[in-house]
């Protein structure tokens, strides 16, 4: 007989696909109250540079960003030291795989400073920002792909330097 917990898991792993097959988009909150020192949480831009490339995603409402999100995996986003945040009616997401959206409220602002700096404020846009923090191309996110963002990265200088 399985134990509580076991059987618990399963039912929340059921559940957990049961929503995905139906497409709705996972959320998971990160709570500032229970943020400890080993926090990856960054409160300004220049925590992220030479650590990670980002895209930044900007729109006034919640774009269809599910098929973008189902490109995403853990190996690929880690192996290009890429985060992708989405600022959504001035509210951060940090999106990931499986289509999780984890909310960054410590990011609201460093995300709209950045967009503002870099001139983007047209809704459902998005730029691609090195390593260096600058900006190496911008999209509409009719255009988002992950497939094209991965291949971008690639061709980038550093990156070639990553893989030899």
């Amino acid at each position: 007989m399985p134990t509580k917990s076991v059987t618990t898991a399963v039912l929340l792993l059921t559940i957990a696909l049961s929503l995905t097959a139906i497409n709705v988009v996972g959320f998971e909150v990160d709570n500032p109250k229970h943020v400890t020192k080993k926090s990856t949480s960054a409160k300004q831009f220049s925590d992220f540079l030479w650590q990670k490339r980002l895209v930044l995603i900007h729109s006034d409402t919640q774009p269809p960003l599910t098929p973008f999100m189902w490109e995403l995996d853990y190996e690929s986003l880690t192996e290009r030291k890429l985060a992708i945040y989405a600022l959504i009616n001035q509210q951060s997401f940090q999106l990931l795989p499986n289509t999780v959206m984890r909310r960054t409220p410590t990011m609201d602002q460093v995300l709209m400073q950045k967009l503002t700096e870099h001139q983007i404020i047209n809704s459902n846009s998005a730029i691609l920002i090195g390593l260096d923090g600058d900006i190496k191309a911008t999209y509409q996110l009719a255009d988002l792909s992950y497939k094209h963002i991965k291949a971008l990265i690639d061709t980038m200088p550093m990156r070639q330097a990553e893989l030899r």
